[in-house]
């Protein structure tokens, strides 16, 4: 299963460019924070990383993709390499040694999951898929099944399209390939911080393995009598991909988890969890790259030696807004309400506090405002469409309520009222044991806020707020909301796993929370299990085969930036392509009548009074085209692309152009 679609000459051009942003992210830090020595290379890869993908978002949008992808490396290196040149920081100094044992663990790490990561294509594929297709195209902000921009939170997304643009990377490798290297990172990245706690390194790498595996706890249903089991399946309905396990919940949970794009053995339902997922289960890339920002300010936040580092601290902050805006939103609440804390009790830090944090706040939040992504859209609704005044409606569906009574919810299991003892149980079940342990974790993060820690009072907060926000407000896209919860027992754990490996002696509570630490870790562990068969079974995608990616291969960059193509699977042609397509309403999943009608009743004049110069078949279509009639495709002013056969003849793809028609 090929990785690249073009030759190995274009990989080494993109690690060029990927150890120019490390190099010029190495020189930034050093010269403006003060970190410890054994920090700065690893911090300065993650502050490179994130300056890159926030230049490429700009860049993206008025250079061709080669160079849009190549020259923000070259500036990041050389305003570091100017800013640092009269002290140039030295990467293989005694003290730095044990960074790139670091850098050599997150590599095997990270590969291990790139390796995972081709056998599996879980969550949101196609969306992910097609808009890495079509950034790597140039079509920033992308617009994935329409021609209006996807307000979607493609932060991460860039990466992979980076790999595309100049790595010659196939579009679904470069999006496990951009999750190996994130994933990998973040571990590590952890790890470093835990050390600053123990000053001890297998202790931050025992955190960093727990960090991996521990997460909800639904498992822990299974020890439930079978009267309260029997109860549970008349309350509880289970929802998404879930709802269509063939049972109820206490058989559900013994059952392989129903979904598209699998490991080979399938995951176990019961050992899945819709809230709290553990860090084996983080297929996107979306969420590990916030966690990637947030750890980047645990690291930074106080070390500040230059005013340049409102810079940084601007860009990490906008960049999290288009990544993860639920994290931003969070971290921005945190900010805000430790600076009112210190405005009303100890305003001899508020100066301090605003100059370095809350200007970067408001500058990130400008930005937010036009860069692209979820907000931006959303705002672009808002003064475009007329809002019936006092309405809790926001544009594309998303409604507010308050709840009564108070819920839980989950991906999987769906809303979890507070109101039934059994179903409180079976809440902290799926939230985790960590629940029991949230104020010991505040009182920890309490203490080091007085001491002058910002990040812990940010941290206490915004994870309160993120946890007590879903239990009382209802929105429409449940899914959605479990993002604010997950974000607040993220943090939990984190602290949670320092707090127990950083005491130096043993007593009844270390005990009690190092055991709950590794109960929490048997479904990481688990699902780990279930995962490492799929490093045998490379797949291209679950939904392209081999002769999509041949099609890829030929055509993919060398199609007219910003054409359209058609495709009676929608998404798939833009993965191929990179092209637009125009399925959906502003990306709402209303397929238009437009689009309907073309699948049904194809013919070259509709296709080009909508605007398609490309159209893209398949077997099953070309086969329920009408009969007795020649076939559109067969019209002499239509040129083939490209044709693919499989060997035994069954599966055939067809590109074709149809701009010669319209002379």
């Amino acid at each position: 299963m090929d990785i690249l679609r073009d030759n190995l000459l274009l990989i080494i051009i993109w690690s060029v460019t990927c150890l120019l942003w490390t190099a010029g992210g190495f020189f930034i830090v050093h010269r403006i924070f003060c970190l410890d020595s054994k920090e700065e290379l690893i911090t300065g890869f993650g502050v490179g990383l994130i300056s890159y993908l926030f230049l490429c978002n700009i860049s993206g949008r008025y250079l061709v993709p080669t160079v849009a992808f190549t020259l923000p490396s070259v500036l990041i290196f050389t305003t570091g390499f100017l800013a640092s040149r009269r002290n140039l920081p030295n990467p293989f100094i005694k003290t730095m040694r044990m960074q790139w044992v670091l850098i050599a663990t997150g590599l095997i790490l990270g590969g291990i999951f790139f390796l995972i990561s081709r056998g599996i294509s879980l969550f949101d594929e196609p969306k992910n898929l097609s808009i890495i297709s079509q950034m790597g195209r140039g079509i920033i902000p992308p617009t994935f099944e329409s021609t209006e921009p996807f307000g979607y939170h493609y932060g991460f997304q860039l990466l992979s399209a980076s790999l595309m643009a100049i790595g010659g990377f196939f579009p679904w490798s470069a999006f496990d390939m951009g999750k190996a290297i994130v994933w990998g990172y973040t571990i590590i990245l952890f790890v470093m911080i835990a050390n600053r706690y123990m000053s001890s390194w297998w202790k931050s790498a025992l955190a960093g393995v727990l960090f991996v595996f521990a997460g909800g706890t639904r498992y822990l249903l299974f020890l439930f009598p079978s009267m309260w089991m029997t109860r549970l399946d008349t309350l509880i309905n289970l929802k998404g991909t879930s709802s269509m396990m063939e049972g109820p919940l206490s058989q559900a949970l013994r059952m392989p988890w129903v979904v598209d794009g699998g490991p080979p053995g399938s995951y176990i339902f019961g050992l899945l969890n819709g809230i709290n997922p553990n860090y084996v289960m983080a297929h996107t890339g979306t969420g590990t790259l916030s966690i990637t920002i947030i750890l980047l300010f645990w690291l930074l936040l106080q070390r500040e030696i230059s005013r340049w580092s409102i810079a940084v601290y601007s860009i990490l902050l906008a960049f999290l807004a288009l990544t993860w805006e639920s994290s931003f939103g969070l971290f921005g609440v945190g900010m805000g309400i430790t600076g009112a804390y210190y405005l009303l009790f100890d305003r001899q830090k508020i100066k301090l506090y605003f100059t370095n944090l809350l200007i970067p706040g408001l500058i990130s939040l400008f930005i937010a405002c036009f860069q692209g992504g979820v907000i931006t859209d959303r705002l672009a609704l808002m003064v475009s469409l007329d809002n019936v005044s006092g309405s809790k409606s926001i544009p594309m569906g998303l409604e507010f309520w308050v709840k009564s009574p108070l819920t839980v919810e989950s991906a999987h299991l769906g809303s979890l009222s507070l109101d039934d003892p059994l179903l409180i149980l079976t809440a902290i079940a799926e939230l985790g044991i960590v629940v029991f342990f949230v104020p010991f974790i505040i009182k920890y993060l309490y203490s080091s806020f007085k001491k002058n820690e910002w990040f812990a009072g940010i941290m206490i907060a915004s994870s309160i707020i993120g946890f007590i926000v879903p239990l009382f407000i209802g929105i429409s896209s449940e899914r959605d909301i479990t993002r604010v919860t997950a974000y607040s027992l993220g943090i939990w754990i984190m602290i949670m796993t320092i707090q127990v490996l950083s005491l130096k002696k043993w007593n009844i509570y270390r005990c009690v929370e190092a055991a709950a630490i590794l109960v929490m870790s048997i479904g990481g562990l688990a699902n780990l299990q279930r995962q490492l068969p799929a490093i045998l079974v490379p797949i291209d995608s679950y939904y392209v085969n081999d002769q999509d990616a041949a099609v890829t291969k030929i055509v993919w960059g060398n199609l007219p930036i910003g054409c359209k193509v058609f495709d009676p699977k929608g998404f798939r042609a833009v993965i191929i392509t990179g092209c637009s397509t125009e399925m959906t309403f502003r990306n709402t999943y209303t397929v238009l009548s437009t689009w309907q009608d073309l699948k049904d009743a194809p013919s070259i004049k509709k296709f080009i009074d909508q605007g398609y110069q490309f159209v893209y078949l398949d077997e099953e279509w070309m086969g329920k085209l009408p009969r007795g009639e020649t076939p559109f495709y067969r019209d002499p002013c239509v040129r083939v692309v490209s044709k693919q056969k499989s060997e035994n003849g069954y599966f055939l793809r067809r590109l074709v152009d149809l701009r010669y028609c319209q002379q």
